[in-house]
């Protein structure tokens, strides 16, 4: 089962290379409930734009996650980013956003989640810590179960800026695979679609190891 959903990404992948520019993000998730009803989530990630070249961003990230009602969870998060530069110094980003997110089971076994995010991102050196971004974000994701192990979903994200206008759509398409009763492998592809110019998509390979801790 996992060849047959794991192969197909990878033939994606590589005509998607034969195009153009191919990148990569990494990431490595650990989760622990502090309770009832909250959840402790850290992260550290590693990307860049081009898979054959090194990484460009450096990223960490916490939050907590409280659950609202059943199936309606709020979280708040704080994320640095260290993104490197050919020459001089690296620049240093500060984001801070929360997030409300739904999940509604459909006809079996389809489900349907849907994630509102207002983030805030504030850039090292911009008029002691200026505003870089401000951004409202909505995200719709379908996704199904495959057997026991498996989780594909499709997912669309799209990007508003305060005071200006949507300028971007992120599409997603990948697999969740249990791994173990605590331990979770994310696997797919994305891209950015800019909406508000004639640049061309951004795409990439999207991966993740998920662990809880209790």
């Amino acid at each position: 089962m996992l060849k047959k959903i794991i192969t197909p990404l990878f033939f994606i992948l590589f005509a998607l290379q034969s195009k153009g520019q191919l990148g990569v993000w990494n990431k490595v998730t650990a989760e622990a409930d502090l309770g009832k009803k909250v959840e402790l989530e850290v992260n550290a990630q590693a990307r860049t734009g081009d898979i054959m070249q090194s990484f460009e961003r450096y990223l960490g990230e916490a939050g907590l996650k409280y659950e609202l009602i059943k199936n309606l969870d709020l979280g708040v998060y704080y994320r640095y980013t260290l993104k490197t530069a050919s020459e001089g110094n690296p620049d240093h980003f500060h984001r801070f956003y929360g997030e409300l997110k739904y999940k509604q089971k459909l006809h079996k076994p389809l489900k349907l989640s849907y994630r509102l995010r207002y983030q805030q991102q504030f850039k090292d050196g911009l008029a002691t810590d200026a505003l870089d971004s401000s951004y409202l974000r909505n995200k719709l994701e379908l996704s199904t179960k495959v057997g026991q192990r498996f989780q594909p979903y499709l997912g669309a994200d799209i990007f508003y800026e305060i005071g200006n206008t949507f300028d971007q759509l992120r599409y997603s398409l990948g697999t969740e695979i249990k791994l173990s009763k605590k331990t979770s492998l994310d696997i797919g592809i994305q891209t950015d679609d800019p909406l508000n110019s004639n640049k061309s998509n951004d795409w990439r390979i999207d991966w993740g190891l998920k662990f809880k801790l209790n």
